[in-house]
């Protein structure tokens, strides 16, 4: 972040980009302990509430390839996700809040705000701030 007297417009979160079923999200990397490999069929149960943010319900859903463990309090979840795209600084000044169309539908699955990036809209999503009972 930035020291003191700096201002908060010119502070900077890191994100872990990432996609599901096309949209591309970001994630505070402090949120991030891990990023591994879906394995299918390991016995493991990883969450798809992203299915649940997008508008199709989940219908675009395509093959998960990543899974992300999320710190949500004191407990990891696992996250699958199509892919990992990057790992990037985004200024605090370039975020933008939800139309408030969509604010409403989405705010209670942890989504807080978008960033425009080459022509593109990248969701931002707080893991802390979803549901414990849908991660």
């Amino acid at each position: 972040m930035t020291g003191a007297g700096t201002d908060i417009r010119e502070a900077v979160l890191q994100l872990v980009v990432f996609s599901t079923a096309g949209v591309s999200f970001g994630a505070d990397a402090e949120q991030i302990a891990a990023i591994r490999e879906h394995v299918p069929d390991a016995g493991e149960d990883p969450s798809r509430f992203l299915d649940e943010v997008l508008p199709s319900g989940g219908a675009l859903r395509s093959s998960r390839s990543a899974i992300l463990e999320v710190r949500a309090g004191d407990a990891l979840h696992p996250v699958a996700v199509d892919r990992i795209e990057e790992i990037v600084e985004v200024g605090i000044g370039a975020i933008r809040p939800l139309p408030p169309l969509v604010a409403r539908f989405v705010r209670d699955k942890g989504v807080w705000g978008v960033v425009p990036r080459g022509g593109k809209m990248l969701v931002l999503i707080d893991f802390e701030k979803v549901p414990a009972g849908e991660m």
